[in-house]
């Protein structure tokens, strides 16, 4: 546009993923599998994550996340991003809405860790001692095309980085074998 004096624009009327299309539209949530997981010591330990339909062209990962009081809320546009070895990320979402806690704990509680508010370098998800835990759902959107294309590019997943509610930290998760194959079993369910 360098050397133009005169520039004309147009608007034309286009849909965008606002609140209320999440909000209301038919759900429809595959029960919850466990695709990632953390390390406490040297040890494993799985991370529970639901998959929705939100609509023929939009899913959701659902990732329980341990929250620290039921008035702590979990903003909107929170990032949820699969990065290479390298951490350089090749695909990026956000979750829609603000998610509220909710007092109560997802199930197979005893072997499965919920990412957990990070709490310093050193920290890795592991056990917590609350008796009654505390948990945020967010659900992070993916198009089908943006969640296809990701599992073309399977081996290239390292590490999945999510995007704190406190500060510019991440909770550091990596993604089981069988993590593309899954997700592509659960989607083909969804999808019928």
């Amino acid at each position: 546009m360098i050397g133009r004096k005169k520039i004309d624009i147009v608007l034309t009327k286009g849909n965008s993923l606002v609140e209320e299309d999440i909000l209301y539209s038919k759900h429809k949530v595959e029960e919850s599998y466990k695709l990632l997981y953390g390390h406490n010591g040297a040890r494993n330990i799985s991370q529970l994550i639901s998959i929705e339909m939100l609509n023929d062209t939009l899913f959701a990962l659902i990732v329980p996340i341990q929250s620290t009081n039921l008035s702590a809320s979990y903003p909107a546009g929170r990032m949820l991003m699969f990065v290479d070895a390298l951490d350089n990320p090749f695909l990026i979402a956000r979750n829609a809405v603000e998610v509220y806690s909710i007092s109560g704990s997802p199930e197979d509680l005893g072997e499965t860790v919920i990412a957990r508010y990070y709490t310093g370098s050193d920290y890795t998800p592991g056990q917590f001692s609350a008796s009654t835990p505390i948990f945020q759902y967010p659900r992070f959107i993916f198009s089908i095309r943006e969640l296809e294309e990701l599992l073309t590019h399977e081996a290239e997943i390292y590490r999945v980085l999510i995007d704190t509610a406190e500060g510019d930290n991440y909770w550091i998760l990596y993604p089981y074998n069988n993590f593309g194959r899954e997700i592509q079993k659960r989607m083909a369910k969804l999808r019928k």
